[in-house]
């Protein structure tokens, strides 16, 4: 991390949004794996969670298209959660060659402890930007996101 902050505190250019984006991503998922170790779980599961708590009975191919992801890294982190209790899935009565995805119990008593790890971590990012300075980087961020979606759609990676 000393060279990524070191990088970061030069006056270089060349550093790109992307490196620059990644590295806040990269330090988020340090942050939250080390508050949930305890749980069986890790960060990247955690979008799996919170997706199934506002939308359950959703499949895996939706799951796999929602994250711009591939089956495969669905099926390992969905098994995951499966083995260790967090999730469930149940035969679609209307094809039965597809799962619904449920949250156990303990899934849904995990998520609000997700979204306070994830409240910390906010905060403690954005600790020492302005209000106005904060919102404005992250309606511009959230427009490049969709611009980013949008590009990737158009060309049929889906």
């Amino acid at each position: 991390m000393y060279n990524a902050k070191k990088l970061l505190e030069s006056d270089d250019s060349e550093i790109s949004l992307g490196l620059i984006a990644s590295m806040i991503h990269r330090t988020r998922m340090i942050f939250i794996n080390d508050k949930i170790k305890d749980m069986d779980i890790n960060a990247g599961q955690i979008p799996f969670l919170m997706v199934l708590s506002r939308e359950e009975g959703i499949t895996q191919d939706d799951l796999a298209s929602h994250f711009h992801i591939d089956k495969g890294t669905v099926a390992r982190a969905l098994r995951r959660l499966e083995d260790n209790k967090y999730l469930f899935r149940e035969i679609d009565p209307e094809n039965r060659r597809r799962h619904l995805i449920y949250l156990t119990s303990k899934g849904k008593s995990t998520v609000p402890k997700i979204m306070n790890i994830d409240m910390e971590w906010e905060g403690s990012m954005r600790s020492q930007i302005p209000e106005d300075e904060y919102n404005q980087i992250y309606n511009i961020l959230k427009k490049m996101a969709l611009n980013c979606l949008e590009k990737v759609d158009k060309n049929g990676e889906k």
